[in-house]
């Protein structure tokens, strides 16, 4: 009796580790990208590109990517044989390899495309450098809140003293501190949106943009 494959072992071999899922979706979304190479030894991962790419954008946006998955995960996963991630790959019409050092997902090409490709080797962030990135980011955000917040409640009160008037000081000051308020709250889910009209996908931080840009220019400041 053969005892080298059980149920539990062809489930995991069928199963899609969720860092194919994140670096299918990744590469899908990357014109500019043709392929990505994980090497567990190194702790790297690298980028193929294709034409001219704004270099910038690309680290910030792979970063972001990496900071979302585990680490451990996805060295250990590099280097596994899966029917599962091989399978996705496959159906997105990309090829999953595996090498000695870890694994390579390509984009389908042609056999003289790879020698135009450009490689660029990223370290995987530390965790204290996701650390500090995270309070930072967190820093501004909460600033930004407190812009928000402050500049909306001094636009109500400045709004109820001016009265029923449309003209005057206070009116002005009022409407001057709605649009503060109005552009600090919106600034975070602006770079959101932007980021994904570049990728041509319109998300719900453009509707909510979209909804508050029509509010304004009917007069709903409240």
């Amino acid at each position: 009796m053969n005892l080298s494959t059980t149920p539990e072992s062809e489930s995991d071999d069928a199963a899609v580790s969720p860092w194919m899922q994140s670096l299918v979706e990744f590469l899908n979304q990357e014109d500019k990208v043709e392929a990505l190479r994980v090497d567990p030894t190194k702790g790297t991962v690298s980028v193929a590109t294709l034409g001219v790419v704004d270099l910038g954008d690309l680290q910030e946006r792979l970063e972001s990517l990496l900071e979302g998955l585990d680490r451990e995960h996805l060295f250990d996963g590099a280097g596994k044989e899966s029917a599962g991630d091989t399978a996705l790959a496959g159906s997105f019409g990309l090829h999953l390899s595996r090498q000695q050092n870890g694994a390579t997902l390509e984009k389908p090409s042609c056999p003289t495309a790879p020698k135009l490709w450009k490689w660029r080797e990223f370290s995987w962030p530390e965790p204290e450098e996701i650390e500090r990135q995270s309070r930072e980011e967190w820093q501004t955000l909460a600033i930004q809140a407190g812009i928000c917040g402050t500049a909306l409640v001094a636009a109500l009160v400045t709004g109820n003293l001016a009265g029923e008037a449309t003209g005057g000081g206070l009116f002005l000051a009022s409407r001057i501190l709605f649009l503060i308020s109005l552009i600090a709250g919106a600034w975070d889910a602006a770079i959101d949106a932007w980021e994904k009209i570049r990728e041509r996908v319109l998300d719900i931080h453009f509707l909510m943009l979209a909804v508050a840009a029509g509010a304004v220019s009917i007069g709903a400041w409240t």
